[in-house]
């Protein structure tokens, strides 16, 4: 066996070896996330019951701070312009004529 195709068959054997690793090391450690649990990580990032004649706009607020405490929740005019960066603690609910006319969605 040449050198060369000896050191391509090794640099490929510590490659395959450098992926067995990484696949088989445990996300619990890898991860750099908060969430230990699914029950942790389940957060609810819409709302779609509260859409169309269902509830007033002051009613989806209402539900949603109930369960999100951490989140600030803003009602905002149908056709407004809003910020289009992505923020995690805030809800945007869209109203039209006192009811809500988009899905409110984290963001």
């Amino acid at each position: 066996m040449s050198t060369r195709n000896f050191l391509f068959s090794t640099s490929r054997m510590i490659v395959l070896l450098m992926v067995v690793a990484v696949s088989s090391f445990s996300p619990k450690f890898a991860s750099a996330s908060p969430c230990s649990t699914f029950e942790t990580c389940a957060t609810k990032n819409s709302w779609p019951e509260c859409v169309d004649d269902k509830m007033t706009c002051e009613e989806c607020k209402a539900y949603i701070e109930e369960g999100n405490k951490d989140k600030s929740v803003f009602i905002v005019p149908h056709d407004s312009f809003v910020t289009m960066d992505y923020n995690t603690d805030r809800v945007r609910i869209f109203c039209k004529e006192n009811y809500v006319s988009r899905t409110p969605t984290i963001g």
